[in-house]
C-alpha cells in the first residue's frame, strides 16, 4: 500500500497555467489492487476553465482519480480520455460549491 495523506487539500484551478507539471492518481481497473500515479502537463482547457485538458497516462477506471498540482493540492477530478490520450479533468472551480453545499446540508 502507498503511504496517502489522510486529506489533499483543494487548490484553486484558476492559478494552473499551460505546462504546469501535475500528476494524477487513480486505481485502474485493468490493474487489480494497484494505485497509479502519473506525471503530466496541463494541455489545455475548456471554456471558461470549467475543464483541465492535461496529459498524464489515464488508466481504464482512474475516473474520479484527483489531478495535483506540484504543490499536492487538488486541482481536478479525472473525468475521461480523448482519443489523443488527453485526460479531461473537472476543475476544482466547478468541484468547490458542490463540495461547501454538501457540508452545509450535513
Amino acid at each position: 500500500r502507498l503511504p496517502l495523506p489522510a486529506e489533499i487539500h483543494i487548490g484553486d484551478s484558476y492559478n494552473v497555467n499551460l505546462g504546469d507539471g501535475v500528476s494524477l492518481i487513480g486505481f485502474p481497473l485493468s490493474r487489480g489492487e494497484t494505485i497509479c500515479m502519473d506525471n503530466g502537463t496541463v494541455a489545455g482547457f475548456a471554456q471558461n476553465r470549467t475543464d483541465i485538458h492535461a496529459t498524464p497516462w489515464n488508466h481504464d477506471g482512474s475516473s474520479g482519480g484527483p489531478l495535483l498540482n506540484s504543490a499536492g493540492q487538488a486541482i481536478g477530478l479525472m473525468s475521461k480520455s480523448t482519443s489523443g490520450q488527453l485526460g479531461v479533468h473537472v476543475a476544482s472551480s466547478r468541484i468547490q460549491p458542490l463540495v461547501d453545499k454538501a457540508y452545509q446540508k450535513g
